[in-house]
This record gives structure tokens, sequence and C-alpha cells, in this order.
């Protein structure tokens, strides 16, 4: 008979299923020999027989014999060298099992020569750091050891960097983010890399091109914009590109355009000169606005039309030679906004410059509206962009009342075109399997338009195992029940990679969803399903290495009972949702865990993603580790093996001694109890594991031989691996989840116990969100709704009447959003969503009703009928409308100052503010008006206790409804003034002597009064005989005013004019049932004759230095600063009713003069002494000064004496110590007002 053995040659040692088998003639050939007969000299390898490791220097001297079986495996001693990508990753596959530890990754990939960026290097850190199979890196499957669920894991996604899978996404407009890649379906928002306003006969198109992500893609569809089909809009055009290799722009984007917005108004006073940004354009395109329209109101009430002339000129930058680009005149009747695009094709490109200039002259009347902007610049860059591979929508909408303000963007889009293999031929589809999602990432593939494979930018096809990717997309297609009554694939992936991640943790995303792992098997990759398996290998005491076996078991409270999944819900509008799944809990106190999981968006997927990892926390419960020889390990990452020890009591092991076909021998004793059955696991040397039960024999006791039920095919050999035990205690299943280098020639080997029960998640019905849908039709309202009309102003400087809409939001689970809807007239219209409680309702016209409905869109996506939701209605005046009341209103005094702040309203339409001082808006004295800061400071007037008031007025003139008041109390005013003259018009010798005209003066009152409401029984003095009572003719006037007689200060020099006044106003046929929300009934406001009538006065003084010569009337607004000698003041009032009594109870008029401070340096005096005269100085005093004099020499025997001091001047002498008088120079210092 013809002796052989058996030759098993491992290509690597961690790769136990790449291997060749031989069945060789050995004719007593050495180890030696053989080994030299099918390795290479210079490759080291290590030896076994029939599983016993041979010795090196016994290769010479041991010769097989027949039936052996032999071992060759290869010794790996690291990857110096150089050599080309593969042979590196050749090297990875064993350093990446050997090595794990994430943080010296990168480093060791550098090390290894890969270049940062390839797709080597990426994966080389990827399979590194994840150690290929350590915990971080196989949360979703067997591949991992308890506990599954740390929010540390990458199942942990943050998706919060992500856009697309945040609470609210929303269309970027931002450059330098990642082209998002897409697989599936998925609602898109997409990132706006284009936009322009085009004028087209005065009217604006806003054209929009969106990018989605990388193409091709299936299709694009369900465009909508502000969340409402484009169906709906009219004016609206949409364009899609898939997003091929070679495909044609998009309309009105097959040239690029840059918008700078400007909004210069020009005037006819002076060009207005705009510098390019860019430098590379090849054209310009210049936008005109006139924001107001052009028109002339004539006498009719109409619009007339007029004209403006303008140029617009450019030239290089440097040059000084001006190209016209155009000179035209624009005639129209109208007063909405009027646009005009001028287009320019520069003759060479660089930087240029822009003049405008206006050639007809600014009409500067009210009755004209003709203000000019340059409003915009586009460079324009003349090239075809056709964005190759960019899946794009291209959008041209006309700017209305439906679509104006922010633009919301989404639409639907079925993504990548990706490759699948059926099992015959390839195809290219749209497809969302994770297997073939995966294929796609490692591969890259770049399609022409005919989807034929160009290349491919990642690796290599024929370096995956394409068999095992079959396998993968197979068991993902499987049908499960959808917890519907239906049946749905088992795993798809509908995801979007909108943010930066490696491809590694790409493909590690997919994987998490479609519970597998990628593994190195030698230069290839292949897939480690978790999935029902079939164990491959047995360990045993036999081949365990001594004192090495390890178990670790998972305490109850560190096992997640319940999940909360966070993914995109397809149910609710790919909006993101949550929800949790939880199993009965064998612990009192529930753990709960959270993950988020990209490419699940069908609710009944993330139960069975959030129950699959609920039954892994369940039922696995403990990981072993061991070593084992290296050729004793015929099994990879994934793989489920028998294992059997004595400690845990899993079976009796060892290794078998002899056999036959029907008997086996080995090398233990085992006690046999006949009542129970037994069964034999036996490892082949070609490591084929076979069972066969075992006959019993016919009474109790410990035995070593033993009888089969079934007769052996292939006898089992000598040293060949077993486990004997109980039928259902033979051995334990376990799958492996590392393979790690300890010794030379010993493998630490880990795993996790497996166990079928986990996979009965795919036959249960997914028990899915309970809807109440009862409640589906509930539709709870916002409350609390109220409108505001508010112009503001737009880029262009043109004014747009906004409608603010407020409302409360219910306090509802059942309330998603609200819709915004408003009619001014017709059928309502649909103005847009709202997820706060506050909505702008944008360019509404004047002079009309708006009615404005919120209606509420619950959870279900049900909305409430328009006629049940609540509305609120605002007639839109325009610039007719008050501009909105003033809000934190603050004063304080500074001194002889008071400072005044408040808050800026935002209307648009604001020509300034306007502060009084008095008791109510319409009887106080304006201090300040026209104010455009929101800041002022007043100089005070006295000491007293003020109200000032404050209101908002637009360029029409409007004033706010409601003042906004503060009181406060001055002090310190009156102690630091220099009064001159202080008189009271009142009360003074001869009261009220100035010029009256429709007042009188009432003695007994010391009050000017207006005789129209006046009767015997109001006044008692009305009969005293004065001139102004009895010279009264019985007239009614509502207007009344004073002027005084002129009044000296004696002196021409600066005076503050102050004015202190007190009024009282009455209607005695107004009473409390004429206010019958007045709130304020105690006395004496609770009287009939005591209600306040609306007056307006007004103050005003003129100057004279001379007395003859007056300067026209000045308004008084308060403390003021004049040079004169002689005033004159004058009291202006008006009354609302012929019954209103008013009466001007005091006029306190008072002077002050400033601190004067006169220096004299250098003064001369001789022996006779010196006059001084004031006047030579240019200085007048009201009184006699202080007057210092400082000696500048001989200061011990000198001494200044002044003398005659006067309001005029002084006399000054120096007298030595014998008290005469002697000559000098002093310094005199005089300080008075």
């Amino acid at each position: 008979m013809e002796e052989k053995i058996t030759l098993i040659k491992l290509k690597n040692p961690f790769i136990r299923t790449d291997r060749d088998l031989e069945f060789i003639d050995f004719m007593g050939k050495t180890l030696t020999d053989i080994r030299n007969s099918h390795f290479p000299h210079d490759v080291d390898v290590v030896i076994s027989i029939n599983g016993q490791i041979i010795q090196k220097e016994q290769w010479d001297i041991v010769r097989p014999k027949h039936g052996d079986y032999i071992v060759m495996s290869p010794v790996l001693h690291g990857g110096g060298g150089g050599g080309d990508g593969k042979n590196i990753l050749r090297i990875i596959a064993f350093i990446a099992v050997a090595v794990i530890s994430a943080a010296i990754a990168p480093h060791l990939a550098l090390a290894m020569g890969l270049t940062k960026g390839t797709i080597a290097y990426d994966l080389a850190v990827g399979f590194i750091s994840a150690g290929l199979m350590t915990v971080g890196g196989l949360i979703v499957n067997t591949l991992l050891p308890p506990p599954p669920l740390k929010i540390n894991t990458p199942d942990a996604i943050d998706f919060d960097k992500s856009m697309q899978y945040s609470w609210n996404p929303q269309t970027t407009q931002q450059q330098g983010i990642p082209v998002p890649k897409i697989y599936g379906t998925m609602k898109m928002t997409g990132n706006i890399i284009s936009a322009f306003i085009e004028n087209i006969d005065d009217q604006q198109y806003l054209n929009m091109l969106v990018c989605l992500g990388q193409g091709p893609v299936s299709r694009i569809y369900d465009v909508k914009i502000n969340d409402q089909p484009v169906e709906n809009f009219s004016g609206v055009f949409v364009e899609t590109r898939a997003g091929q290799l070679d495909q044609t722009p998009i309309s009105h984007f097959n040239d690029t355009k840059t918008e700078y917005n400007i909004a210069v108004k020009i005037s006819s006073s002076a060009s207005y000169t705009y510098q390019t940004v860019g430098d590379g354009f090849n054209a310009l395109e210049v936008d005109i606005t006139f924001p107001n329209g052009l028109w002339y109101a004539n006498d009719n009430g109409g619009l007339d039309a007029i004209s403006v002339s303008l140029r617009i000129e450019a030239r290089p930058f440097g040059s000084s030679d001006w190209a016209t680009v155009a000179e035209t005149t624009i005639t129209e009747a109208k007063n909405k906004q009027i646009r005009r695009t001028f287009k320019y094709d520069v003759p060479r490109q660089g930087k240029y410059e822009i003049r405008v200039t206006k050639l007809t002259a600014d009409r500067n009347s009210v009755r004209y509206g003709d203000e000019m902007f340059l409003t915009a610049v586009r460079e324009v860059y003349l090239d075809d962009f056709e964005y190759p591979r960019h899946a794009l929508v291209g959008i041209k909408t006309l700017a209305s009342d439906q679509i104006s303000g922010s633009i919301r963007f989404s639409c639907m889009c079925d993504g990548s075109l990706i490759r699948v293999w059926d099992g015959t031929g390839w195809m290219v589809e749209f497809n969302n399997n994770p297997a073939w999602v995966a294929y796609d990432i490692l591969t890259q593939p770049v399609f022409d338009n005919n989807l034929n494979v160009v290349r491919y930018d990642g690796i290599d096809p024929s370096r995956l195992d394409l068999v095992k990717f079959k396998e993968w997309a197979d068991f993902c297609d499987e049908l499960v029940p959808d917890g519907r009554g239906g049946y749905e694939k088992r795993i798809t992936f509908n995801g979007i990679f909108d943010s930066e991640t490696s491809m590694w943790e790409a493909i590690m995303e997919v994987c998490q969803v479609g519970r597998a792992m990628l593994v190195w098997n030698g230069t290839h990759i292949t897939v480690a399903i978790d999935k029902p398996s079939t164990p491959v290998q047995l360990f045993s005491v036999g081949n365990i290495g001594i004192d090495s076996f390890k178990e670790t078991f998972v305490s109850l409270n560190d096992r997640a009972t319940e999940i909360e999944i966070d993914f995109i819900n397809a149910e609710n509008n790919y909006e993101r949702d949550r929800f949790s799944i939880v199993r009965v809990a064998e612990t009192t106190e529930a753990v709960k865990s959270s993950i988020q999981l990209r490419g699940i968006t069908k609710p009944s997927e993330a139960w069975r993603a959030g129950m699959y990892r609920l039954l892994y926390n369940q039922y696995l419960t403990r990981t072993i580790e061991f070593e084992a020889d290296i050729d004793s390990i015929a099994c990879t990452i994934g793989d489920v093996v028998y294992v059997q020890h004595d400690v845990p009591q899993w079976g009796y092991g060892g290794r078998i001694v002899s056999a036959t076909t029907t008997t086996v021998t080995v090398d233990r004793k085992i006690y046999i109890d006949i009542s129970k059955s037994y069964k034999i696991l036996i490892r082949l040397a070609n490591d084929t594991i076979v069972e066969r039960s075992i006959v019993n024999p016919e009474q109790n006791g410990e035995y070593d031989t033993f009888t089969v039920l079934t007769a052996f095919t292939e006898i089992p050999q000598q040293f060949d691996v077993y486990t004997f035990g109980e039928v259902s205690k033979v051995a334990k299943p376990f799958r492996i989840t590392t393979i790690s280098r300890t010794h030379e020639q010993k493998a630490t080997i880990t795993a996790v116990e497996y166990n079928e029960n986990i996979y009965s998640v795919d036959t249960m019905q997914p028990i899915l969100p309970t809807y109440d849908y009862s409640a589906s039709e509930i539709y709870p309202s916002v409350t609390n709704l109220s409108l505001k009309e508010l112009p503001i102003r737009n880029s262009d400087g043109s004014l747009m009447n906004v409608i603010d809409v407020y409302f409360t939001k219910p306090d509802s689970g059942l309330y998603a959003y609200c819709e915004v809807w408003y009619s001014s007239g017709g059928s309502f219209i649909f103005a847009g969503n709202s997820y706060s409680d506050t909505f702008r309702i944008t360019n509404v016209e004047v002079n009309k009703l708006y009615t404005v409905a919120v209606v509420t869109v619950n959870k279900f996506g049900n909305r409430q009928p328009l006629s049940e939701a609540p509305t609120a209605s605002i007639y839109v005046l325009g610039k007719a409308a008050p501009p909105s009341d003033v809000t934190e209103f603050k004063a304080w005094q500074n001194g002889q100052f008071v400072n005044f702040r408040w808050n800026h309203i935002e209307d648009a339409d604001l020509y300034g503010y306007e502060i009084r001082l008095g008791t109510d808006w319409d009887s106080a004295r304006v201090i300040a008006t026209a104010i455009s800061q929101n800041t002022y400071s007043w100089q005070a007037e006295l000491n007293g206790t003020y109200r000032f008031l404050i209101k908002a007025i637009d360029d029409s003139g409007n004033y706010s409804l409601n003042p906004a008041s503060f009181d406060i109390t001055l002090k310190g005013i009156d102690e630091k003034l220099n009064v001159i003259l202080s008189q009271d018009e009142m009360t003074k010798e001869n009261p009220a002597d100035g010029i009256k005209t429709n007042f009188v003066y009432i003695p007994s009152y010391h009050s000017l009064m207006m005789p129209h409401a006046l009767t015997d029984t109001d006044v008692s003095a009305w009969t005293d005989q004065t001139s102004d009572i009895t010279n009264y003719d019985g007239s009614i006037t509502l207007e009344a005013e004073y002027v005084t007689n002129a009044i000296d200060t004696y002196k021409n020099t600066e005076t503050y004019i102050r004015i202190q006044e007190a009024i009282s106003n009455i209607d005695n046929y107004i009473t409390d049932l004429s206010y019958p929300d007045r709130t304020d009934l105690s006395y004496p406001n609770d009287t009939d004759q005591s209600i306040t009538a609306p007056f307006i006065v007004n103050f005003y003084y003129s100057i004279s230095s001379d007395g003859l010569t007056y300067s026209n009337w000045k308004p008084y607004h308060g403390t003021v600063q004049e040079e004169f000698r002689y005033v004159k003041f004058k009291v202006y009032a008006i009354v609302s009713s012929i019954t209103t009594v008013f009466k001007l109870q005091n006029l306190l008029l008072l002077f002050d003069v400033p601190d004067v401070e006169l220096k004299i340096t250098n003064f001369s005096v001789s022996s006779s002494g010196a006059d001084v005269n004031f006047a030579d100085y240019d200085v007048v005093f009201y009184t006699v000064p202080n007057v210092t004099a400082t000696l500048l020499s001989d200061t011990v025997n000198k001494v200044p004496v002044i003398s005659n001091k006067s309001t005029t001047g002084f006399h000054i002498d120096l007298l030595n110590t014998s008290n005469q008088k002697v000559s000098g120079t002093v310094d005199i210092a005089v300080h008075g007002y």
C-alpha cells in the first residue's frame, strides 16, 4: 500500500482558512526535506505533527510516518523594507490582530510608509484603531464582548454634527462643507452653491442653485418651497440634474454670478464710484433701483409721471478713460419699486471701477418721489459650470405675496446608483442594501453617462470577497415581519453622509446597521455576518493552553433593559424621531441606553435594531479568553467554535488515543450514567468536526473506550482533539471576537458566547409606537393671537410693509407646528410654517384689511380646518400707520444735565423721537425733537419733580399712539445758578402787562385765562373792572397769545434763559360719563369739572443787543444760552373745545449767567499804582467780583493792595515795608459773574 502523509500549508498564521492541503508521498523524508520542498529558504516556518510542535533542531532527525498530519505555517516578523501597498496591507492583516491600540494607529500607519490621505492609510488607521474586532468596533453583532451598549461606543453617532440629522434641518449656504453622499431614499434640504437676483420688467426673480450631494442619483422629486409643493406656486420653475459625469448646465446658471449688495443712495450733487472685489470676471451687472418709485403727487390726489436721467460708466482700475455702459432716462408714474439692470462686457479681465451719476437734479419736495439707489453689482463669470457628479436642483422664482423673504427648500431623493451583483452579472441601479452600499463606499466607482465604470477611486474590487458580500446582501434582503401584518426586507440602509468622516467610519456605520463586520483576509477584505452559524472548530483542554482559560460574566445591572432609538422617521415626513424599546428585566431596576442610527428610516427596522441589541444584553452574558498554539487555530474572526473546559464543566476534553470505524479511545476515564445520553465531538486533522452519539455501556462506571452509534467515515487519528459529555453539555458554542499574538507561537483567542435566541428578533412582530388615532383629528389651537403692522427697510433702501403675527403655542403633546394663512379680501393664501410663537408676513399692501389665520398641524401631520382656526384682523395703513411705542425709557440726573436713554423701535419708517416735559403728552412742552439716536442729554432748568414723555415719529409726521414716561426729582440745580434777574409775569408789580390776544388777566387768580368759556359763576372776580375784562367783545376763539414787554438784563453778555410755567385746564361740559373706562375715580378727578381737556401750548423768545432790532421768534424747549441784553417772550396756546377753561397760573422767567474767570499776567504797576478796567478785556460782571494779585518778584518786601472794586474795574497799589508805594510786576486773577 502506498504510504502518504497529509500536509497542510498555511499562508498566514491568523487566516486559518487560507491554506493548501496536499497528500504527499513522504518516502522516508525528514521534516527539513519536506519544508525545503514547499517553502522558500528565507521564510521561517513552524511545523507540527498531529498537533505537536516540533522544535527546529529536531527537523533533521524526525521522519513522518504514514497517516501523519503535518501543519506548516510561516512566522511573520514585521513589515520593514518597502514594497507596494499590497505587501504593506498583507502585513497589516497580521499587525491589526496583534496590536490593539487606537492611540498609535496613525503613527503605525505612517511608519509603514503609507501616505496620509490615501485609501491604504485610511483603512490601515481604521483597522489598527479598531483592532479589527475590538470592543468598540463590533458593537453591532456577536463580534463584541458585553456590555454591548455604552454611550461612548460607535453606536453613539453624533447627529448634531450633521445638518440632515439635526432636529431642524435647514438649507445651508456655505463654502467648504462636505458634499453629501446619499444612499437609499432621503429628504434633502441641500446647500445653496449659487444664488442671484434678476430684475425683469420691474419684477424680481430669485435664481437659486442647490447641491444635494454626489451623483449620480436615481431620482429627485417632490420639490417643496416653504414646505409647500412647488406646484402650489405660480412663477416657480424647477430643473434637476442627477449628477452625471457629463451633464448640461442648469438654465440661468450657465454663468456664475457673484452678487455684492451695496444700497448706496445716488444724489445729483455727486457721482458715486464703486470698485469691484474680484478681477477674473467677464462681465458686470449693475442694479439701479428707485425704491419708492417715480412720481409727482398732483393737486387731485393722483400721480403724474416724472423722468430721471442717469449714466453708468466703467473703467479698468488705474485707467483714466471712462467707458459709457449706459446713459438713459426712466419715466414712470407709480409709487412702487422700480428696478433696472445694466450689463457691461468687460474688454479684459482685472479690477474695475464703476461710476454712477444721476443727471437729473434732486427734487427736494415731499410731492416728488425720485430717490435713486445703486443696489447691487454682480461679477459674471462666463463659463458653463456643469458641476459634474453633483446632483443639482435649480430654482427660479418670482418674488410675490406667496414667496418672499427667506425661502426654505426641500425635496425627496432616491440616492446613489450603485453596483449590484445578482450572482451572474453586475447591474448599476438604485439600491439600499447595506452590503452593496458598503461595497460602493469601499470601491467608489466613477460612472460615465451610460453607467459604465470609468475608474475606481477606492479599493480595487478584485480585493473584495464578492461571495461573502453577496451572502451579506441576501441576508439583508430576506423577508421578515413588518409589524403591520405584512413582510419587509430584514435590513435596508437609507442615509446621508454629510459631515467629515473617513471611509472606515462610514463603513462602520453601515456595518452597524447591517449586522456585519469587514475582516482582512490577507490582502483581501471579506465579511463576517452576524447570523445563525455552524461551529467550524473545536477547542478543548487538549489544545487550550494550560492555566490560560479565563471566563468573565456581566452583571445583570450592567445590561440594558431599555433602548431609546434616535433615527430619521420616513413615516413622520423624514423628521428626527425617537422611541423606546423595552424588554422585561431580570433586575428590579431598569437600565436605559440611547443610540443614534444612521441609515434606518422605518420604525419597524428601528425596533428590530433595538430589540436585537436588547437580546444580546439578555443572552450574551459571558466572554472567554484562552491561549492556543498558532498551528491549532483553524478559525477566524466571526467564526463560531465549540469550547470545552473542565472548569465551567462544559463536558470533558482532551486528545484521541486511538480509534476504529465504530470505537474511539480517549486519554482519560469518564464516568457514565446510563440513564443519560452522551455525545462526542472530534476535530479531525483536516479541521473537520464530526459528532457522534455514544452507545451506553450496560452499567454505570468510568470508561475510556466508547462505541459510537454511527460509524466514522474517516477514522479519527491519534492526538485529534475531542470533547465528550451529555447531549446538551458536550461543548458550548462561542463566536470569535479577537485573535492576538501573545508569545512566539501562541495566540490568545477572545470569544463571546453564542446563543441563537438573539436571532429570534427576525421572527418577532415589531411592536411599533402605538398612536392614539382617536386623537389624530384633535387640533389644539394657538391662543392670544395678535397682529402688528411694521414698515421695514430692504437692502436696496425701499420700505416694505409687513405684518408680525404673535401667538401662544398650546401646551399639548399633539401640537407639532402651525401654518399661517392670510386674506386681503379674497381666498386665503399660505404664508408659511412657524415652529416658534411668531411669524412675519411680508410685502403686504397698504390701505387693505388683512385677516390672518393660524392653522394647527398636529403630530400626526393632520391640519386643522381653516374654518376652525383662530383669526385676527388688521387694517394696514402703511405710512399713515403710527410708529411703534417707545419702550424702556429712562432718565437720570448728571450734574446740571438730565440724561435719557430708550430702546430703538424696530420700524424702518422712523424720522426720530420727541421728548416733552409735562404731565400729559398734549399739554407737555417739547424739549427735543427729531432725535435720531436712542440717547439725549438736556440741561436742567430748576429744582423740582418733573415728568418726561417720549414718542417716536415717522417720515410722515405720525407719532406713536402711547407715550413712554419717566418721573425724576432734580436737586442741586438752583444752588449753582448765578441769577441776575427773575420775574413771574403773573405776580410781578404790573402783572401780565404785555400784549394779550384772546387772553384776559384775572387778578383774583393771578392767571391769564381764555374768556370764551367763562361766566360770572365761573370766576368770582369776573365783574372786576379791569381793562382786559371791560374790553372783551364776547368773541369765541380757541387760540390765544401773550407777548411780554421787553426785559432788560442790563448788560449784553452770554446769559442762560429758563422758563417755569404752571397751567391748568378743565372742560365744564365733560363728565365722568364721557369716559366710561376711567379708572381714577378719586377726588378731584371724580368731579365733573375736573376732567382734563387737551390743549397745546408753545413758548418762544426773541433777543436783542440794543432794544431796537430783535431776532425772529425762537422756540423754547429748555434751558438755552444766548448773547443778548434785551429779550421778549411769547406764549401761544390752542384749546380743543369752546367749553375748555384754560388757565396760565405761573410764568417764571429766570436769567443766570455763567461764571467769569479773568486772568491778567505780567501786569506792570507803577509807583503811583494802576487802574484796571474790565471793558479793556471784554469782560462784563453783574456783581463785584473777587480780585487777587500775586507778586512775581521781591515777594518779601512788597505787598499788593486792591481798592475801589466795582462791576467795571478796580485799583491796585504795591506797598513796601514802610507802607510806601513802589513799582513792580504782578499776576491778577478775577472771578465773578
